[in-house]
C-alpha cells in the first residue's frame, strides 16, 4: 500500500514542477508491517530515497529527488 501512495504522490508532485521530497519512516527492526504507522525504511529506499540524517534513535529522514514531468 505505501508503494502505491507513494507513486502517486511522486507523479502529483512531478506535474507540479518536482522537487524534493522528505520522508519520515518507521526505522525500528523486526517490527511486522501492520503495526508501521509512517512505512518502512526498506520501502522507501526501494523507492529511490536516501537516508539524510538521524532522528531519534531510530529514526531518519530520507529524500528523493522528484523531476519535472516534460
Amino acid at each position: 500500500m505505501a508503494t502505491a501512495v507513494l507513486a502517486g504522490a511522486f507523479n502529483l508532485i512531478a506535474g507540479m514542477a518536482g522537487g524534493t521530497v522528505e520522508g519520515f519512516p518507521d526505522g525500528a527492526d523486526n517490527v511486522p508491517a501492520g503495526f508501521l504507522f509512517n512505512g518502512a525504511l526498506s520501502t522507501y529506499e526501494r523507492l529511490g530515497f536516501t537516508r539524510d540524517r538521524m532522528i531519534g534513535k531510530h529514526g531518519w529522514v530520507v529524500t528523493r529527488v522528484v523531476e519535472p514531468h516534460r
